[in-house]
């Protein structure tokens, strides 16, 4: 969609320009030139070059027009058009008016009309078959290889398609961005005010469903009770959409009924604080699903009776001999059912990610089961790699880190450090070592971690500010912003793995990938061995302290942590 026109307009178009009057003239300033200056200091310049244009002279001008809301509409016709007097539900009516229509004469000659260009159609030859594959697919080509990494000469790149606006008045926030079922056209977008914000009831709490085929006015508006910090679509039936609203509340969509919630959950049973991720869990008939907050809850809810959880959980410590008794606030969730049907990752507002079990309490033991250090602040978004779920990318302070399930004192791979704070991040599900995330000062960034790790790949500079980030198949990426803008976004093919529109994953690539964690799992195993005898001999010293490695930091920790990162 092109959102500029330009056009050209002479100068004598633009007025009619100044008549000056002639006066007297007024002497300012008499100053007689001086001969010995002037052949002491100065040259004559002799020829003298003078540049002269015939063209006629043009001016530009720079304009934003405003912008025109359009709607579309339609009818859906699945018999044709009958008369008024003809009852289409009376089967013997309908044939009735058939045999009626056909004895007319007009009937007949519009039958013949036609069949003459049906005969035409017929009579072409058919023998050739168009759709035949005539080039075969080389097997040392590499083109059409799923063996062998990708490689091109054309410079990967990132173009903004369109731009989702809020219809809202007020300025908001993009805060989470989930996609339909198999259609990468349609989205949801939940708009946000921030809990410090003042909240009047002037600003608006809907959020939007919107198709990218019509960018201009959203599909459905979405009227919970409260603005919605996230939603998600239901993996069997993409009309049913769950949101966490900031009241701590729970709401449920069915698109087929309209804009408001069909079900909700009270208050007095809900979150005490903003629920900031909502997934859908693994159930016969996919009605569960379990909620995350600040205020230390993980909540597991069946959407069919929303009065009550059917789980209350604690997300905290509370025995072992390793870490202090304490409690967590969780900012973000990936529930990933090829790695484990029970287990969750989460991440902390101290800058923990957490290995969360919700069956771990059955056999006695802690249902944290592992606590992952590394970031310096708070952790904003957590997902688990598609092609290998022991790995998994977290994003917080100013770096993404891939972490393995085994090892949690420090990350495999880690980022170069921003001069500013990342926002979001996800993988991409087409290439292996490929993923995503966003800033505070609105770069896009592309990683490839098989190219580098210190710089990535592409940088799109999209707005002021940016804020969540998502993907649904690798081509097309969603970004939204702290204005409420959603930036709909498409990759190259080899930057997204597509080949002729088909995602195609090369077997070559993957096992690189998997070569080089492995590599680093290997690396970071063996340097905790070579740590282990010096901490065994200081036992008791670490007993006695451990908590302060999972505490948050302080002001004058983070500003360390920084001039560091800048002197790398």
């Amino acid at each position: 969609m092109d959102i500029v026109y330009s056009y050209k307009k002479k100068v004598r178009e633009l007025g009619q320009p100044y008549e000056f009057e002639d006066s007297e003239p007024i002497l300012l300033v008499n100053i007689q030139p001086d001969e010995r200056i002037r052949k002491s200091y100065y040259v004559e310049k002799d020829p003298c070059h003078v540049g002269v244009q015939t063209a006629p002279e043009l001016s530009e001008h720079v304009v934003n027009t405003n912008t025109k809301n359009y709607s579309s509409s339609g009818m859906l016709h699945i018999e044709g058009g009958w008369p008024k007097d003809v009852n289409v539900m009376d089967v013997d009516a309908k044939k009735r008016h058939q045999k009626k229509v056909e004895k007319d004469d007009s009937y007949l000659k519009s039958a013949l009309a036609l069949s003459n260009e049906v005969i035409k159609n017929l009579c072409i030859n058919t023998a050739l078959n168009v759709h035949e594959n005539y080039f075969e697919t080389d097997e040392n080509s590499g083109i059409e290889d799923d063996h062998l990494i990708r490689s091109t000469t054309t410079k990967p790149t990132a173009t903004v398609l369109t731009i989702l606006k809020d219809p809202s008045e007020h300025k908001r926030i993009v805060n989470h961005i989930a996609w339909a079922n198999g259609d990468s056209k349609k989205l949801a977008a939940a708009y946000f005010v921030p809990p410090n914000d003042s909240l009047t009831e002037n600003i608006a709490k809907n959020s939007y469903i919107w198709d990218i085929r019509n960018p201009n006015t959203p599909e459905l508006v979405l009227s919970p009770g409260s603005p919605l910090s996230c939603l998600e679509f239901n993996p069997k039936d993409s009309t049913c959409i769950l949101g966490g609203a900031r009241n701590g509340c729970l709401y449920v969509f069915d698109t087929r009924r309209g804009s408001n919630p069909v079900e909700y959950s009270h208050s007095q049973t809900s979150h005490k604080d903003p629920v900031y991720s909502v997934r859908w869990i693994q159930s016969k008939q996919f009605t569960e699903c379990v909620s995350i907050s600040s205020d230390s809850q993980v909540l597991f809810w069946d959407i069919r009776n929303l009065s009550e959880p059917l789980e209350r959980n604690i997300l905290e410590i509370t025995q072992s001999k390793i870490y202090q008794p304490q409690k967590f606030g969780a900012l973000c969730m990936d529930y990933d059912t090829s790695y484990s049907t029970s287990k969750l990752l989460i991440g902390s507002d101290r800058g923990q990610c957490l290995i969360w079990n919700r069956k771990a309490r059955k056999g006695g033991k802690e249902k944290v089961e592992r606590v992952f250090l590394g970031h310096h602040s708070s952790i904003f978004s957590v997902q688990r790699c598609p092609f290998n779920p022991k790995y998994f990318l977290s994003i917080g302070d100013w770096t993404a880190r891939i972490y393995h399930d085994d090892i949690w004192k420090a990350p495999l791979i880690e980022t170069k450090y921003s001069e500013n704070y990342l926002t979001d991040g996800c993988w991409s599900p087409t290439r292996p070592g490929v993923f995503f995330t966003t800033s505070t000062d609105g770069l896009f960034n592309v990683w490839d971690i098989l190219h580098s790790h210190s710089k990535p790949v592409v940088s799109l500079q999209l707005t002021s500010s940016l804020h969540c980030v998502s993907t649904s198949n690798g081509k097309h990426i969603a970004v939204g912003d702290r204005d409420g803008g959603v930036s709909y976004i498409e990759l190259s093919d080899d930057l997204s793995g597509y080949f002729n529109g088909v995602p195609r994953v090369i077997q070559d690539e993957k096992n690189a990938i998997n070569d080089m964690l492995d590599r680093e799992t290997r690396r970071e195993k063996a340097l905790e061995q070579k740590v282990k005898p010096v901490e065994s001999t200081n036992s008791a010293s670490l007993l006695e302290v451990p908590h302060e490695r999972f505490m948050a930091p302080t002001e004058e920790d983070l500003n360390k942590y920084f001039e560091e990162a800048l002197q790398r």
